[in-house]
């Protein structure tokens, strides 16, 4: 079997690769209703890859240039990769193989030192040379037990804004922002765009909490209900903080006193949080 990998440009071609990923991964639904041109957005140019076998796209992968934060503070030209994924039908031939050599290549080219992924199943990307980099932790919080010290501060003012306004706000805020803890990255624009139809395609709704005076934000917090069914008759109503971008101590503060006095709620979960994190 003879499999050809080239880089994705048109439009349909991108298409079908989103479909082909989404197909591998199993529990994602095929992308439609996309406005023409919409892909492009979502995808950076030049940096979606495909596998062929006679003709067919059976495997794709892509990466975002991005920015990494090592240890001591010196920022890295890096390869934010993403979407790699093999039809199941052309699964254990060597396709994803070859898709990661033809990337790695590539990111040599580009002189990018680093790449990293976020991958669905960590044991698979050993043997390209991926390892694990950096660890976080899940934290639920009980608000009906949960209290700050007296002594910790109050944070500044915190305000919900709208979906329309958070896809121009939230970017802004985090590149303003933008910690130096080794690890970060950057978040590129097919980032937010991503992030921005999957949040839009959900049929739960969204919240957007940001902390600071409108134009100079320091910190936000995204986070959306769960288990909705019974909401109205449950006595442990969830939230799950998608994205809690808090990078001083007064929006940390500002942020969590927030999202812990929110009316109605029992439980706070926050997917994401660092090791270190004072919860």
């Amino acid at each position: 079997m003879t499999t050809d990998i080239r880089v994705l440009d048109s439009e349909q071609d991108l298409v079908a690769a989103a479909n082909v990923f989404r197909a591998a991964m199993v529990g994602f639904p095929p992308l439609s209703n996309l406005a023409p041109g919409q892909i492009t957005k979502l995808l950076e140019p030049g940096r979606t890859v495909g596998a062929f076998v006679e003709g067919r796209l059976v495997g794709t992968a892509d990466a975002a240039t991005s920015g990494l934060t090592l240890p001591g503070g010196a920022v890295v030209r890096h390869a934010a990769v993403s979407h790699i994924g093999v039809l199941p039908s052309f699964a254990r031939k060597g396709i994803a193989t070859a898709l990661i050599r033809h990337q790695l290549h590539d990111f040599a080219a580009r002189r990018e030192v680093a790449a990293t992924l976020r991958a669905s199943q960590a044991t698979i990307y050993e043997r390209y040379g991926y390892g694990v980099a950096s660890s976080s932790q899940t934290v639920e919080v009980q608000t009906a037990r949960a209290a700050l010290r007296p002594d910790v501060g109050a944070g500044g003012r915190v305000r919900l804004i709208d979906a329309v306004e958070a896809w121009d706000v939230l970017p802004r805020i985090y590149a303003a922002n933008r910690p130096s803890r080794p690890g970060t990255v950057d978040r590129p624009g097919v980032w937010w765009q991503s992030l921005q139809l999957r949040t839009e395609s959900s049929s739960a709704p969204s919240y957007f909490a940001v902390h600071g005076q409108p134009g100079s934000e320091s910190g936000f917090a995204r986070y959306r209900p769960i288990d909705t069914e019974a909401w109205f008759v449950s006595e442990h109503r969830t939230i799950v903080v998608e994205d809690f971008f808090a990078p001083t101590r007064e929006a940390y503060l500002g942020l969590l006193r927030f999202l812990l006095a929110l009316d109605l709620i029992d439980r706070v979960v926050f997917w994401s949080l660092p090791l270190d994190d004072p919860l």
